[in-house]
């Protein structure tokens, strides 16, 4: 049950460096050096007060932009915070903070539970698009000099390729070959999405009192629900009593096959191999075979109307909602050619309801909210990985009126963390790191 907190007020969607002093680029650099520690970058002040996994992946790829050496430095924290089995959480509790919750003490990972965790720092108990090889192949292929950091990636290739062992080991139904099974909201990256409406129904509430700081720091309008939270935390109270990662993928309460971890493991994999090659070492057998079988089974997601569907594992159906993540598929290269040409049309029309890019929500969808947070909103980083996607299957035209719709985003409202899909308008936190960073690989 959440306890409603006291709104102090809320953090400021304004640009904190004056427009009229600073060009974009100079305002982004200025942003990520704000929000940077020592060796990672937050997300934003306040709101997000530690190190998160994918954000620090795209994050890092706008510092290499100006500072390659701070970008290794951000990835080679996410490093530090993996467990000895491979996981890497979703968060990293580097330093202690009171403005965010749940802490490392609602995870239960202020000590090791078990010696096999070998939790080196307070973190969650949930991963997230697991994008680490993505970030290490990007920042290895755009190097100025590759001599220098052929060496560190040869040594960190054991340590990455384990973190996939893991997701393959902990995540994959036996009865799907392929398709990873994802345990949370949260750990999908889109943590309030529709398209998790059905299956938190068989969620219980969680039944002790909790005080959420998010709604006391954003508005709450642009939030989850507290009877979302209330199913968020039952989950990560499952997971703090011992009740393992494989056991939820295959029992629930919530286990889905969710588009994003599906593409984004996958691509992420191909650039596995490219480092591989790179520096002399084999991608472990499991990892090539489990690329083949995604390669064959992704079509189980396929809805005929254009665009890939989210599946319920515990129940064995599609959830049929049209969300960014259904076309995240393209950038895997996991369409078919005929299948990219559908889906660069469901694109084109959703131009018509929302004009900036491609909506969290599509709006002719249930639920579709413009301005609360994966219900409808968008998302800079996300316009980003589909417009690489249609560029690979030559929608070069749909690619360019993403990129150009979303970054005249940043012109109109600055670094939001995300914005509403009708207005135009930045909702969340302000001076959000990896909108700074996707402008910045962008421009």
């Amino acid at each position: 049950m959440c306890v409603r907190p006291v709104l102090v007020g809320l953090i400021s969607k304004d640009n904190l460096f004056p427009v009229d002093n600073l060009t974009l680029k100079q305002q982004a650099i200025a942003i990520l050096k704000a929000n940077g520690k020592e060796g990672y970058t937050l997300p934003t002040a306040d709101l997000y007060p530690f190190q998160w996994y994918w954000d620090s992946v795209i994050t890092a790829l706008g510092w290499q932009t100006f500072d390659e050496e701070r970008a290794w430095e951000e990835l080679e924290y996410i490093m530090k915070g993996q467990w000895n089995n491979g996981f890497i959480p979703h968060i990293i509790f580097h330093k202690q903070s009171n403005s965010y919750f749940p802490g490392p003490d609602t995870w239960g990972t202020l000590h090791n539970r078990v010696e096999t965790e070998d939790i080196h720092i307070p973190s969650s108990r949930i991963s997230q698009p697991p994008i680490i090889a993505l970030g290490y192949w990007q920042l290895f292929n755009k190097s100025s000099d590759k001599q220098k950091y052929h060496k560190k990636l040869q040594q960190l290739f054991p340590s990455i390729c384990k973190h996939y062992m893991w997701w393959i080991e902990n995540r994959q139904l036996t009865t799907t070959k392929g398709l990873l099974a994802s345990i949370h909201p949260w750990e999908t990256g889109m943590d309030n999405s529709p398209v998790w409406d059905k299956p938190l129904q068989q969620v219980p509430a969680f039944q002790g009192e909790y005080l959420r700081k998010d709604t006391a720091l954003v508005n709450p309008d642009e939030r989850p629900t507290d009877e979302q939270y209330d199913k968020y935390l039952h989950i990560v109270e499952l997971l703090k009593n011992g009740t393992a990662n494989s056991t939820l993928a295959q029992q629930g309460p919530f286990s889905v096959h969710d588009l994003c971890i599906i593409s984004l493991f996958h691509s992420s994999c191909q650039d596995l191999q490219k480092i591989g090659n790179a520096v002399g070492l084999e991608v472990p057998a499991d990892i090539t075979l489990f690329m083949h079988d995604t390669e064959k089974n992704i079509h189980k997601l396929w809805n005929e109307e254009g665009y890939f569907q989210t599946w319920d594992c515990l129940t064995d159906e599609a959830l049929a909602y049209k969300i960014s993540a259904s076309f995240l598929p393209l950038y895997a290269e996991l369409a078919t050619q005929e299948q990219a040409a559908k889906m660069n049309h469901q694109l084109e029309i959703s131009f018509n309801e929302a004009p900036f890019g491609v909506p969290s929500t599509f709006a002719d969808e249930p639920n579709y909210e413009s301005n609360r947070y994966w219900r409808g909103p968008v998302w800079f980083h996300i316009n980003w990985l589909i417009a690489q996607g249609l560029r690979k299957y030559g929608f070069d035209d749909t690619a360019e009126k993403i990129k150009q719709s979303t970054m005249q985003l940043a012109e109109k409202s600055g670094f939001s963390e995300y914005y509403d899909s009708q207005t135009g308008s930045g909702c969340g936190g302000g001076n959000f790191s990896w909108t700074a960073a996707t402008w910045l690989i962008w421009q």
